[in-house]
């Protein structure tokens, strides 16, 4: 039973992956589109076949002037799950690379995220008891 189990949970995943990924698109260069900020309120849905989306935030302090811009967008297909964060010269840039649907906003919850927890709650109850 837990074979079928994990070969269910795997086609699942693939599917979804096959579908295509939905990331959050739009640019707010020096603070000038408030959509795209840090709670993204009104925002450009794309489909995204590298795998990944991607958060850019830059934040510059030059000479007392500072500014701060952001960029959704999809991610390079090479590139890993996680955030990144490096300062030169006044500009610190942090940018992130997640791989589920418009996980590029400032919070998201994906659907197939929660249907796996979900699934995999009942695991351990199903090899404990099984279903015969």
């Amino acid at each position: 039973m837990a074979k079928v189990l994990a070969i269910c949970m795997v086609l699942v995943a693939t599917f979804a992956l096959s579908a295509g990924l939905s990331c959050m698109s739009c640019s707010s260069p020096l603070s000038t589109n408030s959509a795209c900020q840090e709670n993204p309120t009104s925002t450009t849905t794309i489909n995204c076949t590298t795998g990944f989306c991607k958060k850019t935030f830059v934040e510059t302090d030059t000479f007392g002037i500072k500014t701060k811009s952001w960029t959704r967008e999809c991610g390079s297909s090479g590139a890993s799950a996680g955030c990144s964060k490096g300062t030169i010269l006044g500009i610190t840039t942090t940018t992130c690379h997640c791989s589920t649907d418009s996980c590029n906003g400032a919070t998201s919850t994906s659907p197939l995220a929660t249907v796996l927890l979900a699934v995999s709650a009942f695991v351990p109850i199903i090899l404990q008891y099984g279903l015969h």
